[in-house]
């Protein structure tokens, strides 16, 4: 089991979504914290922050039906989601 830390998830959600800032420049768009990589093993620092529609929406990663459409969609899979939320939190800091 991985790490769990309630802090830790805030600060993600509280950068909002990385893509709508990524490919949009929307800063501060309402994210949720996303688990990365295999949900068996959730990690809160393995985590994106991405807003409603990019990720449970129809057109985000559970709507799309994960990492192989979602990445032929933005270009974009889970290590970069997981660079570009790490890169907002150092931002943030």
């Amino acid at each position: 089991m991985g790490h769990r830390n309630p802090d830790y998830l805030a600060r993600v959600r509280s950068v909002g979504c990385v893509l709508c800032r990524h490919l949009y420049g929307i800063p501060d768009t309402p994210a949720a914290a996303h688990h990365l990589f295999d949900p068996s093993q959730r990690d809160d620092y393995l985590t994106a922050a991405l807003c409603q529609p990019h990720h449970q929406g129809p057109e985000g990663f559970h709507g799309l039906g994960g990492e192989r459409p979602f990445r032929m969609r933005y270009k974009l899979g889970e290590v970069e989601l997981l660079a570009l939320t790490l890169a907002a939190l150092n931002a943030a800091s």
